[in-house]
């Protein structure tokens, strides 16, 4: 089955690295904005929305908190799962994203295999709910 992903990240090399990961796994397309707002345009003009949001923590103007709200308030994307990407490893920070709506977090792993390996996880729904 083809998935989607939509990711936000302020990070070039970061997206760079976990488009080329989606891409090994094969049959799903990798999207990704650097910002939120640039992430509301796409999902506005979207003919179809993606199955999944991996959101960054750190943005610009926007934190990933506040955009996870924002996305969980509007009824046109609460519904999509939202999976944190972060290198922060706060069991309180990630118990409030947990509150807010999200429905993974994942602590950006420190090599490509890895980062394969967690994104297929998720992709397929074998997985905790916070893992590395």
């Amino acid at each position: 089955m083809h998935k989607s992903i939509l990711l936000i990240d302020d990070d070039p090399d970061d997206v760079e690295l976990f488009c080329e990961a989606v891409a090994e796994i094969g049959e799903i397309d990798c999207n990704y904005t650097y910002t939120p707002n640039d992430a509301f345009e796409f999902l506005d003009k979207a003919s179809q929305k993606p199955d999944y949001i991996f959101l960054d923590v750190n943005l610009p103007r926007l934190s990933g908190l506040q955009l996870l709200i924002k996305l969980k308030n509007n009824t046109q994307y609460r519904e999509i799962p939202v999976v944190i990407y972060s290198t922060l490893k706060d069991p309180q920070q990630i118990e409030e994203f947990y509150k807010l709506g999200a429905s993974f977090y994942l602590i950006k792993p420190t090599g490509f295999e890895a980062l394969k390996k967690s994104i297929n996880e998720v992709m397929c729904g074998v997985h905790d709910k916070t893992f590395h």
